[in-house]
């Protein structure tokens, strides 16, 4: 039996501080500025979803990469009440 495991539902944290983000969850200590969930599919697109707080234009920039990493050829998001549909296959990983 072959079994493949891919991540398909992510809780992303943004912090605007200064903050370890490689140490495990329970040990940051420091509030978050925003968060949302990212859902992969089986056609490698990404949605990213449920956004609370603000994401600096920035921090979209490395969602892409978080998403392509993560499999995604396409990443979807609103911003604006605008629909957007980012192709991830130039950015680079």
């Amino acid at each position: 039996m072959a079994i493949h495991v891919a991540p398909v539902v992510l809780h992303l944290r943004g912090y605007e501080h200064a903050e370890d983000v490689d140490k495990p969850l329970y040990q940051m200590k420091k509030p978050y500025d925003y968060h949302c969930i990212m859902i992969i599919n089986d056609l490698g697109i990404a949605r990213v979803a449920g956004l609370v707080g603000t994401m600096p234009i920035k921090d979209y920039r490395d969602l892409f990469k978080i998403a392509k990493n993560n499999g995604a050829w396409r990443m979807d998001y609103r911003h604006k009440e605008k629909e957007i549909q980012k192709d991830l296959t130039h950015i680079k990983a």
